[in-house]
Protein backbone atom coordinates (compact mmCIF):
# COMPACT_ATOMS: atom_id res chain seq x y z
CA UNK A 1 0.00 0.00 0.00
CA UNK A 2 1.32 3.67 -0.46
CA UNK A 3 1.34 5.77 1.90
CA UNK A 4 2.15 9.83 1.95
CA UNK A 5 2.27 12.53 4.39
CA UNK A 6 -0.55 15.10 4.08
CA UNK A 7 1.39 18.32 2.87
CA UNK A 8 0.45 19.95 6.18
CA UNK A 9 2.17 17.07 8.29
CA UNK A 10 4.92 17.17 5.93
CA UNK A 11 5.53 20.58 6.58
CA UNK A 12 5.38 20.28 10.23
CA UNK A 13 7.97 17.49 10.04
CA UNK A 14 10.07 19.39 7.48
CA UNK A 15 9.98 22.11 10.34
CA UNK A 16 10.78 19.92 13.18
CA UNK A 17 13.74 18.67 11.11
CA UNK A 18 15.35 22.12 10.49
CA UNK A 19 14.79 23.04 14.20
CA UNK A 20 16.59 19.84 15.42
CA UNK A 21 19.62 21.48 12.76
CA UNK A 22 19.49 24.81 13.87
CA UNK A 23 19.78 23.35 17.26
CA UNK A 24 22.65 21.40 16.84
CA UNK A 25 25.01 24.51 15.02
CA UNK A 26 27.48 26.31 16.83
CA UNK A 27 28.10 25.29 20.46
CA UNK A 28 27.36 27.84 23.53
CA UNK A 29 30.41 29.16 25.30
CA UNK A 30 30.58 28.01 28.96
CA UNK A 31 30.21 31.17 31.49
CA UNK A 32 33.91 30.17 32.50
CA UNK A 33 34.94 30.73 29.04
CA UNK A 34 35.63 34.60 28.98
CA UNK A 35 35.28 38.00 30.62
CA UNK A 36 33.44 41.24 28.58
CA UNK A 37 32.43 44.60 29.50
CA UNK A 38 30.84 47.40 27.79
CA UNK A 39 32.16 50.52 27.99
CA UNK A 40 30.58 53.94 27.29
CA UNK A 41 33.43 56.07 25.83
CA UNK A 42 31.02 59.53 25.25
CA UNK A 43 27.41 60.11 24.46
CA UNK A 44 27.08 57.99 21.48
CA UNK A 45 30.18 55.62 21.73
CA UNK A 46 30.21 52.20 23.40
CA UNK A 47 33.62 49.76 23.38
CA UNK A 48 32.73 46.20 23.57
CA UNK A 49 35.50 44.22 25.49
CA UNK A 50 36.18 40.45 25.39
CA UNK A 51 38.90 38.54 27.06
CA UNK A 52 39.16 35.02 26.59
CA UNK A 53 40.59 32.47 29.15
CA UNK A 54 42.50 30.58 26.62
CA UNK A 55 43.85 31.71 23.37
CA UNK A 56 41.26 32.72 20.43
CA UNK A 57 42.01 32.44 16.87
CA UNK A 58 39.45 35.36 16.91
CA UNK A 59 36.32 37.17 18.16
CA UNK A 60 33.28 37.87 16.01
CA UNK A 61 31.21 40.70 18.01
CA UNK A 62 27.38 40.82 16.64
CA UNK A 63 24.98 43.44 18.00
CA UNK A 64 21.88 44.93 16.72
CA UNK A 65 22.17 48.79 16.29
CA UNK A 66 19.51 51.95 16.76
CA UNK A 67 16.48 51.04 14.36
CA UNK A 68 17.54 54.63 12.43
CA UNK A 69 18.66 54.09 9.64
CA UNK A 70 17.01 50.04 9.45
CA UNK A 71 20.31 48.55 8.63
CA UNK A 72 19.92 44.88 10.88
CA UNK A 73 22.14 43.10 12.46
CA UNK A 74 26.00 43.88 12.30
CA UNK A 75 28.82 41.44 12.46
CA UNK A 76 32.28 42.35 12.91
CA UNK A 77 36.19 40.83 13.40
CA UNK A 78 37.13 42.48 16.81
CA UNK A 79 40.62 43.90 16.97
CA UNK A 80 42.85 42.06 19.59
CA UNK A 81 44.65 44.29 21.96
CA UNK A 82 47.18 42.13 24.66
CA UNK A 83 44.56 39.27 24.71
CA UNK A 84 41.42 41.61 25.13
CA UNK A 85 39.44 41.99 21.81
CA UNK A 86 37.71 45.57 21.38
CA UNK A 87 35.28 47.05 19.08
CA UNK A 88 33.94 50.35 19.64
CA UNK A 89 30.05 51.28 18.37
CA UNK A 90 29.08 54.33 17.60
CA UNK A 91 25.91 56.36 16.10
CA UNK A 92 23.98 55.53 19.58
CA UNK A 93 21.35 57.44 21.72
CA UNK A 94 20.78 57.98 25.27
CA UNK A 95 18.39 55.08 26.26
CA UNK A 96 19.08 52.91 23.47
CA UNK A 97 19.15 49.26 24.86
CA UNK A 98 22.38 48.03 22.93
CA UNK A 99 21.93 43.77 22.57
CA UNK A 100 25.46 42.41 21.47
CA UNK A 101 26.59 38.89 21.45
CA UNK A 102 30.09 36.75 20.36
CA UNK A 103 31.63 34.62 18.31
CA UNK A 104 34.96 33.35 19.32
CA UNK A 105 36.81 29.97 19.08
CA UNK A 106 38.46 27.48 22.31
CA UNK A 107 40.64 24.85 20.99
CA UNK A 108 39.87 25.19 17.29
CA UNK A 109 36.37 24.75 18.02
CA UNK A 110 33.93 27.97 17.20
CA UNK A 111 31.41 28.80 19.89
CA UNK A 112 28.62 31.18 20.54
CA UNK A 113 28.09 33.31 23.63
CA UNK A 114 24.60 34.26 25.07
CA UNK A 115 23.17 37.86 24.50
CA UNK A 116 24.02 41.34 26.37
CA UNK A 117 22.69 44.19 27.05
CA UNK A 118 23.94 47.77 27.72
CA UNK A 119 21.27 50.91 28.64
CA UNK A 120 23.51 53.79 26.60
CA UNK A 121 23.89 56.77 28.84
CA UNK A 122 21.69 54.58 31.82
CA UNK A 123 24.56 54.93 34.09
CA UNK A 124 26.60 52.45 35.25
CA UNK A 125 29.44 50.56 33.12
CA UNK A 126 32.91 49.90 33.46
CA UNK A 127 36.30 52.06 32.43
CA UNK A 128 38.16 51.14 30.03
CA UNK A 129 41.05 49.26 31.14
CA UNK A 130 44.50 51.52 30.62
CA UNK A 131 46.89 51.03 28.12
CA UNK A 132 50.67 51.30 27.96
CA UNK A 133 52.53 53.15 25.19
CA UNK A 134 55.29 51.43 24.85
CA UNK A 135 54.11 48.36 25.60
CA UNK A 136 55.70 45.82 28.38
CA UNK A 137 58.97 44.01 26.79
CA UNK A 138 62.91 43.45 27.12
CA UNK A 139 64.27 47.08 26.38
CA UNK A 140 68.22 47.88 25.98
CA UNK A 141 67.65 51.58 27.27
CA UNK A 142 65.35 53.44 29.36
CA UNK A 143 62.08 53.82 28.55
CA UNK A 144 59.51 56.31 29.21
CA UNK A 145 56.04 54.91 29.76
CA UNK A 146 52.69 56.81 29.02
CA UNK A 147 49.38 55.12 30.51
CA UNK A 148 46.17 56.24 28.35
CA UNK A 149 42.97 55.12 28.80
CA UNK A 150 39.80 55.52 26.38
CA UNK A 151 37.39 56.32 28.69
CA UNK A 152 36.75 60.14 28.70
CA UNK A 153 37.31 61.78 32.11
CA UNK A 154 39.19 58.78 33.78
CA UNK A 155 41.55 59.10 35.86
CA UNK A 156 44.56 56.43 36.21
CA UNK A 157 45.99 55.38 39.16
CA UNK A 158 49.29 53.15 39.16
CA UNK A 159 52.00 51.68 41.14
CA UNK A 160 55.65 50.55 39.99
CA UNK A 161 56.31 47.89 42.64
CA UNK A 162 53.73 45.60 41.38
CA UNK A 163 51.24 45.97 43.44
CA UNK A 164 47.54 46.47 42.84
CA UNK A 165 46.77 50.04 41.86
CA UNK A 166 43.01 51.75 44.17
CA UNK A 167 41.99 55.42 43.16
CA UNK A 168 44.21 55.81 46.10
CA UNK A 169 47.47 55.10 44.90
CA UNK A 170 49.31 58.07 42.56
CA UNK A 171 47.69 59.59 39.57
CA UNK A 172 49.15 59.88 35.94
CA UNK A 173 50.17 63.22 34.66
CA UNK A 174 53.50 62.59 33.14
CA UNK A 175 55.29 59.77 31.65
CA UNK A 176 57.01 57.21 33.98
CA UNK A 177 61.07 57.03 33.14
CA UNK A 178 61.64 52.76 33.75
CA UNK A 179 65.60 52.52 34.22
CA UNK A 180 65.59 49.03 35.78
CA UNK A 181 63.50 46.17 35.42
CA UNK A 182 59.98 47.01 37.07
CA UNK A 183 55.96 46.39 36.46
CA UNK A 184 53.98 49.20 36.25
CA UNK A 185 50.07 48.08 36.95
CA UNK A 186 47.31 50.55 36.36
CA UNK A 187 43.54 50.99 37.34
CA UNK A 188 41.09 54.00 35.28
CA UNK A 189 38.83 55.49 37.91
CA UNK A 190 35.63 57.41 36.73
CA UNK A 191 32.61 59.25 38.51
CA UNK A 192 29.69 56.85 38.20
CA UNK A 193 31.49 53.78 36.31
CA UNK A 194 33.21 50.74 37.92
CA UNK A 195 36.79 51.36 38.11
CA UNK A 196 38.43 49.31 35.30
CA UNK A 197 40.48 46.49 35.39
CA UNK A 198 44.28 46.24 36.66
CA UNK A 199 46.52 47.01 33.74
CA UNK A 200 50.05 45.04 33.96
CA UNK A 201 53.36 45.79 32.13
Amino acid sequence: MNRSLHPARLATAVMRILLVVIACGAPVAAATDFTQTATQLSTTQVQISFTPTTTSTFVDLHYIPPPTPPIGQQNVRMTNNAGTWQFTIGGLTSGFVLEYWFTYTKNGAGLDSSHFTFTVGGGGGTVATPTFSPAGGTFSSAQSVTITDATAGASIHFTVDGSTPTASSPTFSAPISVTATETIRAIGVASGLTNSAVASA
